[in-house]
């Protein structure tokens, strides 16, 4: 039964989950989430998705484009392969479970032109990772969305806030927006004072 592996590269945390071509009606199976974090040991060794007590990289999904490496304990890492690292983990995980996949997506920002999307296309492939369908994050969301005209995908994630618009029909990305700070701290904040000025003493 050939599976297809859907994966959100997220900046906090990696969202995964397999179909099968065979049933297209049925729900998609998840694989747990997890934080978009790769523990580095100096023994070479990788522990996706834990810190610990060693080195480890985060935020290396953010910083794909940029030339100058990732220094993680006194090593050096490019971010687009410490995203195909995880990635390729990933891919192991379900082949595992479903055995050989008929192919595998990864969602990215869609604000990615083509040089990012060709540094981590590079990057899967040099990680054992062929063939894979490069999406962009707010064209997978509007998928399930049915509008005839264009569509405005808006994303808060652990960074940036950014707002996306898509064409009719293809959604194919017309336009971006990005917040200048990470938001996300402001809004717990904010969340956090409703919170409490609404809950009882």
């Amino acid at each position: 039964m050939p599976q297809v592996l859907g994966i959100d590269l997220g900046t906090g945390s990696t969202a995964a989950a397999m179909c099968s071509l065979d049933e297209p009606g049925a729900p998609p199976a998840p694989l747990p989430v997890v934080p978009t974090v790769l523990g580095l040991p100096t023994d070479g060794s990788v522990h996706v998705g834990r810190r610990g007590s060693g080195p480890h990289a985060t935020g290396f999904v953010e910083r794909i484009g940029d030339p100058v490496p990732q220094l993680v304990g006194g090593r050096r890492f490019l971010p687009q392969d410490l995203a195909a690292t995880l990635v390729g983990w990933l891919v192991d995980r379900a082949t595992e479970r479903a055995g050989p996949l008929a192919r595998v997506a990864v969602t990215h920002p869609g604000d990615w032109g083509p040089y990012r999307r060709g540094l981590l296309a590079s990057a899967l492939a040099d990680n054992g990772v062929d063939d894979v369908l490069l999406l962009p994050a707010p064209s997978a969301a509007a998928a399930l969305v049915s509008a005839p005209g264009p569509l405005v995908v808006g994303e808060l994630g652990c960074g940036h806030a950014r707002a996306t618009v898509l064409a009719p029909g293809d959604r194919v990305p017309l336009g971006h927006a990005r917040s200048p700070e990470p938001l996300v701290p402001l809004l717990d904040d904010a969340l956090a004072a409703l919170v409490l000025a609404e809950a009882a003493p």
